[in-house]
């Protein structure tokens, strides 16, 4: 499953594929932090970017249930003044209990960017966010 991503005046910017293991997250946020970088992306919304991304594919980790595939495909790009980012993995989702420090991974989200797009299928949930960078 390719997360889908719609892009009107710049082509993909990033593109990967990593382990669904917390060890990705990392080579994650590194890709990214690089590419917002040499983006000329502020440094505080470069973070939160960042951010919000690392709370989407832990996410992904902890929260898909068999999945047919374990990856999480991420996409990013620009659109217009904005930086656009899906994540994608293929389980669906498994509802936890909350406990005590828990469950503020899509809050975070919806409060670090823009907008916030959770879509699950029978294949996979794919969370798109999008934040103004400019």
């Amino acid at each position: 499953m390719e997360p889908e991503h719609e892009q009107t005046d710049k082509s993909v910017s990033v593109r990967m594929r990593v382990p669904a293991e917390a060890a990705s997250l990392r080579a994650v946020r590194e890709r990214l932090r690089a590419w917002l970088g040499d983006a000329r992306v502020d440094g505080r919304a470069a973070a939160d970017v960042v951010l919000a991304v690392n709370e989407a594919c832990a996410n992904a980790i902890e929260h898909a249930v068999a999945p047919r595939e374990p990856w999480i495909d991420l996409v990013a790009g620009h659109r217009g003044r904005s930086v656009v980012v899906s994540v994608g993995d293929f389980g669906s989702w498994r509802r936890q209990r909350r406990r005590d420090g828990r469950g503020h991974g899509l809050p975070l989200m919806r409060a670090l960017m823009d907008n916030v797009d959770v879509e699950a299928s029978p294949r996979g949930t794919t969370v798109r966010l999008e934040r103004r960078v400019d």
